[in-house]
């Protein structure tokens, strides 16, 4: 998409194709990634840590995916020839629900070039600030696409950037969860979003109240996969 529109405040158009420069296309064939997710009370008390290993053959369009509790598997998602099954240490291998064959469908459709989707429209909103927590230059970008599988929603999406141009955080408000601030822990590009670590906020007036963290500890892209990640009988990573 290119993003100098009449509809779009030239600041907004600096700072969004200056971070979609930085962004070099790259023709993905696998990744493999391990991710921890860290689910908080509002007093910052840890209500569960999960450990997800993900391995996508997007050329003959396989998912493995097993999730850890504990350092125990919880349960293995696998999706192979169209068909997704689940395997958990209580039920063993059942047909996994039809909803994550539409989801893995997603992963597999190569990640986006472009963080803004078909959006067209955007305000530069000068200098902001969140909770004392993250502040930079903002843009509004309207109408972005949110890819979930059965629903078709769009929504605004508050971009901050750093003295450098990149993205230190995204700002994104809906009807039902409210309004959800995420701050990189490290300013980035345009792109992965999806694959970047994150600690994730909900905005209640000037407070923002800690939620979640998602670490990524290891991204490897176009290298060879353990054809045993996708042996459902293995189980494990």
């Amino acid at each position: 998409m290119s993003t100098a529109t009449a509809q779009m405040d030239e600041r907004a158009r600096e700072l969004l194709e200056g971070a979609q420069l930085e962004v070099e296309s790259v023709e993905y064939r696998t990744m493999e990634q391990t991710m921890t997710m860290i689910w908080y009370e509002p007093d910052g008390t840890v209500v569960s840590e999960t450990t997800t290993h993900i391995a996508i053959d997007f050329e003959d369009r396989r998912v493995a995916m097993s999730t850890f509790a504990d350092d125990e598997l919880v349960s293995k998602t696998m999706y192979v020839d169209g068909e997704s099954t689940l395997f958990t240490p209580d039920t063993g291998a059942i047909p996994a629900p039809p909803m994550l064959a539409a989801i893995f469908d997603l992963m597999l459709d190569e990640p986006a070039q472009d963080s803004w989707g078909d959006a067209t429209v955007a305000s530069y909103d000068g200098f902001h600030s969140y909770a004392g927590i993250v502040s930079g230059e903002q843009v509004t970008v309207m109408g972005v696409d949110v890819p979930v599988p059965g629903l078709d929603m769009a929504t605004d999406m508050r971009v901050l950037f750093d003295d450098a141009g990149r993205i230190a955080a995204v700002v994104v408000g809906t009807a039902e969860a409210g309004t959800v601030l995420m701050v990189f822990d490290t300013p980035i590009p345009a792109l992965p979003l999806s694959l970047q670590s994150v600690t994730t906020y909900m905005l209640e007036g000037e407070e923002a109240v800690l939620t979640s963290r998602t670490i990524f500890e290891e991204v490897r892209l176009n290298e060879p996969l353990d054809e045993r990640l996708f042996d459902l009988e293995v189980g494990g990573r």
